[in-house]
């Protein structure tokens, strides 16, 4: 069923002045009826139900004033710092010979990146055994040796780690269109 043009400026018409006519009641409620106004200076004190005895039937009002708080108020909230003697120290224990372990050796050649801001938006490509690979940040490579974990993407090389060691896999620059680039730029003349 298609509306004509006057039926469909008819009903929109209708539509903004029900919208109005409704903002409108809005207000002059909002006005009329304060939700949350202030509370008069008059009102200073609270009636308060007393504890039930068993002799009372019913429980007795207890009228409290500001003045009832007035102690309380001056307490401070929270005890005075106490200043703690620091720890002792124990004495350092003797230098141990640290043994220097090899670097491995990866066959992983980095072929390209996206570096983000955000590290889990970052993503790289690398070659393993002439297979390429995408790789994301905090991602176990399984197919190198000691499994590296990739901790950082950066626009020109990947950080991985492994154990305690940081190894970086810079960005190979031989890609086709690099070469065709540089090619580019060294036969122009201005």
């Amino acid at each position: 069923m298609k509306m004509s043009d006057r039926t469909v400026r008819s009903l929109l018409w209708l539509t903004t002045g029900c919208m109005i006519s409704v903002g409108f009641l809005i207000m002059i409620a909002a006005m009329t009826v304060p939700l949350l106004g202030p509370l008069s200076p008059q009102v200073t004190r609270t009636s308060l139900p007393a504890r039930k005895t068993p002799q009372d039937s019913a429980p007795d009002r207890l009228s409290m004033s500001v003045r009832d708080f007035e102690g309380i108020w001056g307490k401070p909230l929270q005890r005075p710092v106490q200043e703690l003697e620091p720890p002792e120290v124990a004495p350092d224990p003797e230098p141990v010979a640290k043994v220097s372990t090899p670097k491995p050796q990866f066959s992983a050649k980095l072929i390209g990146t996206i570096s983000d801001s955000k590290p889990e938006l970052a993503r790289a490509w690398i070659e393993v055994a002439g297979k390429p690979r995408l790789i994301r940040h905090q991602e176990r490579l399984s197919d190198l040796p000691g499994e590296p974990v990739v901790a950082e993407i950066q626009p020109e090389s990947i950080l991985l780690e492994l154990g305690d060691q940081q190894l970086e896999i810079e960005l190979v620059d031989d890609n086709a269109l690099s070469k065709r680039e540089a090619r580019s730029t060294d036969t122009q003349t201005p």
